[in-house]
Formats: C-alpha cells, structure tokens, sequence
C-alpha cells in the first residue's frame, strides 16, 4: 500500500496560515475592546455628571419653592379699552410707603427714590409696548413739563382716594367700583386716562428660609457624592489600566471643593427702625372722609369712601418685625372723560422695595395684565 505524503514550507503551511489569522483576529478584537473601554469610561464618567446636576437642580428648585411668586395677580379690565378711545395716558407720582424691619440700618429715602426711578421706567415701557402714547409725568406740586395739571390739593386728595381704591374693588371681586375723583382729570394735558401706581413695602433682613437651607444641605451632598462616584471610576479605570496595560504608568489626580457664596450688602444709611418714606418726603394726611351726600367733580356721591391716605405703618395686619421683606403693588387706569375706572390690578409679592430685581419683576407682572391698545378699525373686525 502506498501513502502519499505531502510536505509543506513553513510558510505555505495552511495550518499556519490559519493560526495567523486567527492571531490578527484576536488582535484587532483586543484593540476594539479597548478602544471600547476608553469610549465608554467617559461616557459614564458624563452621565454620572449629568444625573447628579439634574437631581440637584430639580431638588433645589422644589425645596426653595417655599416662596412662590405670584402668577395671577387679582387685574379687572373695562371692555373700554378694548375700543381703543384710550391714546393717552397720563401718570400720577408713586404713592410709596415703606417702613424697615427695627434695628435694620437702611436708608428708606434712598431705596424708595431707587425704587420709583424703576418702578416709573418699567411702566412707561409698558404702556410704549402697548401702542399708548406717554401724557403727562405729573410731580408733588401737580406740575409737569407743559405747565400744571392740578393744583396740590386736588392732587394730594385725588391720591388718597385712589390709594383706597384696592381695598374697594377687594370688596367687589370682579368688579370695577366707580372711584371717587375729587378733582377733574388731564383737563389741562389733554390725554385720555390717569395711571396711578401705590401701595406699600415692608423691607427686612434677608432670612434664609427652611426650602434654602434644605437646598443647600442636599446640592453640598450631592456634589459630594458626585466626586466620591468620579474617584471610584478613576480609581476603577487606573486599576483596569496597570493589570492589562504593557506599559506601567503613573497617575495622579485631585480634586478641590468651594462655595460660592452669594452676599446680601446692607445698605449705607442710618437704622430708623420703623421709620417710613412715602408720597415724596412727607406723608399725606387728611382727616376729611366723604360720606354719602357728598360729590366729586362729577356730581356722583360718595358712599363711604375714605379720602384720608393710609397709613400702611401703622396696620397691625401687616409685618412689622421680623419675618420676609414684603411687597404690595396696586394700579388703577382712570378714564378722564367719564371718571370711570378702565382697568386696576394688585397683588402682595414676596419681595424686598430694596432690591431692583424684585421692583422690575413685580412691575412686569403687573402690567402684563394692563390690555394693549387696539385701534377702532380693529376692534370693529
């Protein structure tokens, strides 16, 4: 019997060749792998990142909400408005009072020029992105660039009553009460309507609440974690990489904790305690009221409506000492020809007269309410 016998070169071995192969397979399958491995320690080094940032945000936000901001302040609108007869507005002085917080060293006069100067800026942006045109910024003396829009006193005690105003259309929900005018309305400017902005604020020390301090506690412990999670990976990957590397190598890494912290500057002036600055420089005081029987200037009688000004100081129902700082916005848009009241919002906000922030933001929410002006045209379609 004959056998045949092939033989082969080493490097025509088939076998060998085979073995090849499978040498650079396993290879490239080892340079995959780690390629692999460098593409997703990254990768999970981010997503820890991320998941520990978005669980902060989210329990900060829900833990600091312990003061929420007012969405829907209480705002009544006349269909008037809507006819677009109201070109022409004009604005009384800020009706403002503030008072501090005992002990609380803060110049009242200071914040309150601040304030007015914001408050005044944002509402004549307002009424310019509502296609009104600006009348007349009527000052203490009732003057304005043009000349004299009212005397003083018919000034002063068209302010106290519309200061009242809020607390009427409180008692009528949904309602615009007819306003006791005791004097006529831009029958020397011209225009159409009468903005008067009032109320008051209550300024304190910033206190952090219960929701802020809990935020604090859980972002610091969060982040904590977030760099013990990042140190374990590192470590992970720098243990993964002297077992399998070819090369030893050394690493090193640190990491550094901080604080940002955000200060509140107490303003420079002399502590007055439950010293008040408003309507100027002085307080407005009348000790007339108007009862039935009595007319304004036109010829409608007065029921029980107040003329004096409040005296938001002295209001035991309002804080005094202690606690958050507090804010109370009213407005109300005369009609000058039929002294009828066309639109009026107010609303309490957890906010600080002292802080620009807080008077812009509180402003805004307010006037967003006020209707934009339509012309006839339009309103007819």
């Amino acid at each position: 019997m004959w056998c045949r016998l092939t033989v082969w070169l080493a490097r025509d071995n088939p076998a060998r060749i085979g073995s090849r192969r499978n040498s650079w397979a396993r290879r490239a399958a080892s340079l995959a792998t780690g390629v692999e491995h460098r593409l997703l320690f990254p990768s999970r080094v981010f997503r820890s990142l991320v998941a520990c940032a978005t669980a902060t945000a989210f329990l900060a936000t829900a833990c600091a909400a312990e003061r929420p901001w007012p969405q829907h302040p209480v705002a009544v609108s006349d269909r008037a408005l809507a006819l677009g007869s109201i070109g022409t507005i004009d604005v009384l002085p800020l009706d403002l009072q503030l008072w501090a917080e005992p002990g609380y060293e803060v110049d009242l006069a200071k914040v309150r020029d601040g304030t007015e100067v914001n408050l005044m800026s944002i509402a004549l942006d307002a009424l310019a992105r509502r296609n009104y045109a600006l009348g007349a910024m009527i000052d203490w003396n009732g003057d304005f660039p043009g000349g004299n829009a009212l005397d003083r006193d018919a000034l002063l005690a068209t302010i106290s009553s519309l200061s009242r105003y809020g607390a009427a259309a409180t008692e009528h929900p949904g309602q615009l009460p007819v306003p006791f005018l005791p004097a006529r309305l831009g029958t020397t400017t011209g225009a159409d309507a009468t903005l008067y902005v009032g109320g008051w604020g209550y300024v304190a020390r910033h206190r952090e609440t219960t929701g802020e301090q809990v935020a604090q506690g859980i972002v610091i412990g969060l982040l904590i974690i977030s760099v013990v999670a990042i140190i374990a990976v590192l470590a992970s990957k720098s243990s993964h990489g002297h077992g399998h590397g070819r090369r030893g190598g050394n690493s090193g890494g640190g990491g550094r904790g901080g604080a940002v912290a955000g200060g509140h500057g107490t303003p420079a002036g002399v502590g007055r305690g439950a010293f008040s600055a408003s309507r100027g420089a002085q307080h407005i005081h009348h000790s007339t009221r108007a009862f039935t029987g009595v007319v304004d200037a036109f010829g409608r009688a007065a029921v029980d409506i107040a003329v004096t000004t409040p005296d938001w100081s002295v209001n035991p129902q309002l804080p005094h000492e202690g606690g958050q700082s507090q804010l109370y916005l009213e407005m109300t848009l005369v009609d000058n020809h039929t002294g009828l009241a066309l639109w009026h919002a107010h609303q309490t906000f957890p906010a600080s007269a002292a802080s620009a922030a807080d008077i812009a933001r509180a402003a805004r929410t307010m006037l967003n309410l006020l209707p934009g002006r339509t012309s006839q045209a339009q309103a007819v379609r």
